[in-house]
């Protein structure tokens, strides 16, 4: 088994899209850890189960644009129903 010591500002991200395997994740196994400055985006939205699901808390800077994407984009109904 690998190991790996994170650096400071360091990421490690895992796919969790349970349709692939390891082997076809594009995330840290792949390639390993990522630097702070190479995160692009911002989580808005945690959909983990039908009963765990909801608004990721942001920035008060951030709350109106977020709340605008949701509305458009996001279809709870049809999530719960993929899960």
């Amino acid at each position: 088994m690998i190991f790996f010591v994170l650096e400071d500002k360091e990421f490690w991200v895992l796919l969790d899209n349970t349709l692939l395997n390891a082997k076809e994740a594009q995330d840290s196994r792949t390639f390993g850890p990522i630097k702070t400055n190479d995160i692009i985006g911002r989580v808005i939205y945690r959909f983990l189960s039908p009963s765990s699901h909801g608004p990721v808390a942001s920035s008060d800077d951030n709350a109106e644009e977020d709340s605008a994407i949701l509305e458009l984009e996001l279809d709870i109904d049809e999530l719960e129903k993929r899960h």
